[in-house]
Parts: C-alpha cells; structure tokens; sequence
C-alpha cells in the first residue's frame, strides 16, 4: 500500500489539538440510527477506523458499543489518548487493519473515507466483519447554501490549491461500495447538526483542516488572516459573539453479504 497522504500525515500530526477543540460531533438522530442497525446498546463490537481524536468513538463508547479504534497519525493517537482514556486505539491503516476474519459487528469510518484506497480498504472491511455486519460511513458536511459558508471555502480553496483528495460529496459511494463486491445496497440518510460557532473558532476550524495546517508558518498565516477578516466583516456576522455554524451528519451504511 502507499504512503498516508502528506497533507494528512502532516497536517493532522501538527494540528491535532485544534481538531480535537473545534470539530463537531456528529447528530444524535445519526447515532440512534447507528444503534438501530447495529445494537450499539446491546454492546455491539465496533471498530471506528481513522478513529482521529476520537469524536465518534466516545460517541459510540456512550451509546453502549465496545469499541476499538484505529488510527495511523501520531498526534492524533496522542489527542485521542488523552481525551479518551482507557479507550482501545490500535496504530493501523485501513488498508491492512490487524484483526481476524469476521472479528466486529459493524465497521464505521468518520470524515475519513476519502482518504483511502477504495478497493483494499473495502476489503479489509469486509474481511473483518461478521457476516450481515454492518458498514458506515459518516461526514459532518458544511452547508455552503449559507454564503459566509460558501465565502470561506472559496478563500481556503483558493489560498490553499484545494483539497488534495476527492471531495466526497463529488463521489456515488453506492458505486464504489458495489464495485468492492461483497455489500449490500448502500442506504442513505441525512440530519441536521448546527453547531454554536465564534469568530475565533471559525479560524481554529480553518487552522484544523488538513491542508492549511501542512501549510507553511507564514502561508498559513495569510489563509487565518484572509478567513479573520472575512468573519469580521461578511454582513452575515458583522457584529455577532456567536452564530450558528451550519453543518448536516450525513451517514451511507450497508450490510457485508456473502
């Protein structure tokens, strides 16, 4: 298999604890709906891969799930440690996970699938899943309909070269999922998730993306100054403490078949 992706290996391992700070956690109607098709309160056996600093893994933990999380960037094990203690976190990749065959009830992979290799990530999952087990896949997905949304991805984007991976709104999962062979048909369901936001934290979730933080110190820099401003003076937010910072959980899951 290749190597992580630069940006993630770099920018998540130097910018961890601004993930761990401003991300959100994803809805509780997604969790419930996790719990529905898994038991997650009968003590299902989860493994949440690319697990970061562990946002839905204490969600599952507090769901009732036994959970063993995987994760290959350094600094993200650290932060996820320290927020998650006693928590088993293992250093893999989803490409080549070290587990049995058909060893959890449901796999689940949160703001991270895009950055795998498809086809082998699929099947390590369907490797180690019980038969009928479940996979998920989950984003917190920003709504750009509102423009100071829109207004910020355009001055990341453009400051920054873009994402250096397939925006995952941009791929049919139930497409990738099916050509992996070996899963059921691919559901679809989407929850609101609003979260409370600051002008400060507005700039911290920039510093956390992937991309800007393996930037430079000094390009870095400029693509926090360029997204202060615009906070500090898009007519949307022009004398607000606090705003909504509009996101929606948007969850695809499948069953493994034989």
């Amino acid at each position: 298999m290749g190597e992580l992706n630069p940006a993630a290996a770099v920018g998540f391992d130097r910018e961890a604890a601004s993930y761990a700070s401003v991300r959100p956690s994803y809805a509780a109607a997604a969790l419930d709906l996790l719990d529905d098709c898994i038991g997650l309160a009968g003590g299902a056996e989860v493994c949440d891969l690319a697990a970061g600093t562990g946002i839905l893994t204490r969600q599952l933990l507090a769901a009732g799930a036994h959970v063993t999380a995987v994760e290959p960037v350094v600094g993200m094990r650290h932060e996820f440690e320290s927020s998650t203690p006693g928590a088993v976190i293992v250093d893999a990749r989803a490409e080549s996970l070290p587990f049995g065959d058909a060893t959890f009830d449901a796999v689940t992979v949160a703001q991270a699938f895009h950055w795998f290799e498809a086809g082998p990530a699929l099947a390590e999952i369907r490797r180690v899943l019980l038969p009928g087990g479940v996979l998920a896949l989950l984003w917190n997905v920003r709504d750009e309909s509102v423009d100071w949304v829109a207004r910020w991805t355009d001055i990341v984007h453009s400051m920054t070269g873009g994402r250096p991976y397939h925006d995952h709104r941009e791929l049919d999962w139930a497409e990738v999922i099916a050509g992996a062979g070996g899963f059921g048909p691919v559901e679809r369901a989407s929850f609101p998730n609003p979260r409370a936001a600051t002008h400060a934290a507005v700039v911290e979730r920039t510093r956390s993306t992937s991309f800007v933080a393996a930037l430079d110190d000094d390009r870095q820099r400029e693509v926090l100054a360029a997204v202060e401003e615009m906070t500090a003076t898009h007519p949307e937010l022009v004398g607000r403490d606090t705003f909504p910072f509009p996101y929606d959980t948007v969850v695809y899951w499948c069953r493994r078949v034989d």
